[in-house]
């Protein structure tokens, strides 16, 4: 029996190589690239995090109990480009929510909500890289023997 004791790398995998396969045609930064990033790109951070006190957990059966735990990721795209930008960004938005119960039943990971939207200025004066950005969060149940 296996179980899931890596829930931050294992969210993180899973929403990266989902949007690799549904948008293909800009990099996908799972992490902020410490060096210029491509362009476009979008790049994925957790940002946030929580879970209930960690107690034994809900028992999931004989052998397996399991606890939640909720992620928050920031996504962010960049373009030279404004209105490739939100297009960028909507579809990225789009296919994470369209696919939500794909999400939960193939990977064990329920998409929520999102809590924020918008378009920040510019990270310099002058710049001609244009920014959206977004954040939902994620919830999946790390599992452990019973």
């Amino acid at each position: 029996m296996s179980f899931l004791t890596d829930p931050f790398t294992y969210v993180n995998d899973k929403i990266e190589a989902f949007l690799k396969e549904k948008i293909p045609d800009i990099t996908i930064y799972p992490e902020f690239p410490h060096m210029d990033p491509r362009t476009p790109c979008l790049v994925m951070q957790q940002i946030t995090g929580s879970s209930k006190t960690p107690g034994i957990g809900e028992v999931v059966d004989a052998t397996k109990r399991a606890h939640t735990v909720r992620l928050g990721y920031q996504f962010d795209v960049y373009h030279e480009n404004p209105k490739k930008c939100r297009e960028y960004a909507a579809k990225a938005f789009y296919e994470l929510w369209k696919n939500n119960l794909a999400f939960k039943s193939n990977d064990g990971i329920e998409p929520d909500s999102s809590t924020r939207i918008q378009e920040p200025p510019s990270e310099e004066p002058g710049s001609r890289l244009y920014r959206k950005s977004f954040d939902l969060t994620f919830e999946v149940r790390m599992t452990a023997p019973l």
